[in-house]
């Protein structure tokens, strides 16, 4: 199973990356900022390729959709 890596955000020059190992821990990765795409975005879905990091943005917009759909349940369920 591949990991999700997800930006978390960024502090100075630092990006926090996280994604949850085989044993369900979250697991952050310091990141220089150097090796983070200037397109990425905090949450979103990243993709390493030769140690950049860049979104991918596939993975990015399922994640998105499936967190919208569970607040609109979250809402509706307490109304």
């Amino acid at each position: 199973m591949r990991k999700l890596l997800i930006l978390d955000r960024f502090e100075g020059d630092t990006a926090l990356i996280e994604y949850t190992d085989n044993n369900e821990n979250v697991v952050i990765i310091k990141a220089d900022i150097s090796s983070i795409s200037s397109k990425v975005k905090e949450g979103d879905v990243l993709m390493c390729n030769d140690g950049i990091y860049s979104t991918d943005y596939e993975a990015t917009e399922i994640r998105r959709e499936k967190l919208n759909r569970r607040l609109r349940r979250m809402r509706k369920n307490n109304r």
